[in-house]
């Protein structure tokens, strides 16, 4: 075991762990920076949501009670009309 050991510290086991190291590395610098797009990715959304998806699709706004009678009788085709 030690001998397996002292291979490795030194020699070509030594330049195989440094090989391993700087490629664990890399992938993990490529993941930090895969996950900074995807974050800058994920907060552009979220804006354009705020921003572009305001407003409403099936009726203005009602209370809670209007809100009940129209899922009993349905939304008026005038209100269901999309507006942007």
């Amino acid at each position: 075991m030690e001998a397996a050991a002292d291979s490795i510290r030194s020699g070509p086991g030594q330049w195989i762990m440094d090989e391993f190291q700087g490629v664990v590395r890399g992938l993990q610098d490529e993941e930090l920076r895969l996950l900074v797009l995807r974050n800058a990715d994920a907060q552009r959304r979220l804006g354009q949501t705020k921003t572009e998806a305001q407003g409403y699709y099936f009726s203005p706004p009602v209370l809670p009670e209007q809100f009940a009678s129209l899922l009993k009788t349905g939304i008026p085709e005038a209100s269901a009309v999309v507006h942007r």
